[in-house]
């Protein structure tokens, strides 16, 4: 190499060292602005993938929660409590067995062994109230028209009295009435009638047979005139069930001349038992009026013989 060419590398050197940047320094940096870039598009794809996920779970969208409204005052809930019971009839009459209920809690009920039917709903804005009617559990969504749930439930004996369990979600807690009635189901109904007609037998005069429900049960007997009687009586059920003997007044049919009255304790199998009565002269109809105890109502089925002895 000639001295010529020596001097014009030497020359090029000192004129572009000081521009190059050592090793490194700049490819480093942008190697990690390109990794952060990748890192960054990783992970939200990742969150797409996840809240695509969280969709499908269960079949439902993902909801977002609100905070649960204030609780309303106990004369309102109260309120809600008797719109439910109007639904299902428990301000009639002659209601069935049940209640009502304003917030989370606990009912016991005494019922005769057979198969029920509980009827429920709740009256409110939202949410939900898990219940659960001898042991048999199930859920009232809250509504301001909603509807009846019906539900079978059995009591598997009568000396084992039943809970009745209310278990709000947050949403009804405080905003909601539930009501539901207990009642036993017309084959059950049945049964009893049958089981308390077959104790007492057939009558030489009448026999007289029926479920217990309010009130009295009554009958004007024309073929029981003055004379000695035997009147057998069965009760199948809870309670008690009162029979009362009158003579009919020809001037005031509806106020009899009571004669006498018997009680009979019911039991699950057919308790039965006896009232001699002597009709004085001159009766012409005899009236004979059956009425349960309230624990007998709805839950017991009588039968009243009469005999001539």
């Amino acid at each position: 190499m000639t001295d010529q060419l020596e001097q014009l590398f030497a020359d090029l050197r000192n004129d572009t060292m000081p521009r190059i940047l050592p090793p490194g320094t700049e490819a480093a940096r942008n190697t990690v602005r390109r990794r952060r870039r990748r890192t960054a598009a990783i992970t939200t794809a990742g969150l797409v993938v996840v809240v695509a996920a969280g969709i499908g779970l269960g079949g439902q969208p993902m909801t977002r929660h609100t905070a649960t409204a204030p609780a309303l005052p106990p004369a309102a809930r109260e309120a809600l409590a008797r719109s439910a019971a109007h639904l299902i009839g428990l301000d009639q009459d002659d209601p069935p067995i049940g209640g009502t209920a304003i917030e989370a809690g606990r009912q016991t009920r005494s019922l005769v062994a057979g198969d029920y039917e509980v009827r429920a709903t709740c009256v409110g804005d939202a949410g939900y109230v898990a219940m659960v009617v001898a042991g048999t559990p199930f859920t009232l969504f809250c509504n301001g028209a909603p509807p009846i749930l019906t539900v079978p439930v059995t009591v598997a004996a009568s000396d084992q009295p039943i809970d009745v369990i209310f278990t709000p979600d947050p949403e009804a807690e405080g905003r909601s009435g539930v009501a539901y009635s207990l009642a036993l189901t017309e084959a059950a109904r049945e049964r009893m009638q049958v089981a308390a007609h077959d104790a007492v037998g057939s009558g030489s005069v009448s026999v007289l047979s029926g479920f217990l429900t309010k009130g009295s049960t009554g009958t004007d007997d024309q073929s029981m005139t003055a004379g000695k009687y035997r009147i057998t009586v069965a009760c199948v059920g809870t309670g008690a069930v009162r029979v009362d003997v009158g003579r009919g007044r020809p001037d005031d049919p509806g106020v009899p001349v009571p004669v006498a009255t018997f009680t009979q304790k019911c039991a699950d199998v057919p308790a039965v038992g006896h009232l001699d009565v002597t009709m004085p002269k001159g009766t012409k109809v005899t009236i004979i009026d059956v009425s349960p105890t309230a624990a007998a109502i709805g839950q017991a089925a009588a039968a009243v013989r009469v005999d001539r002895r």
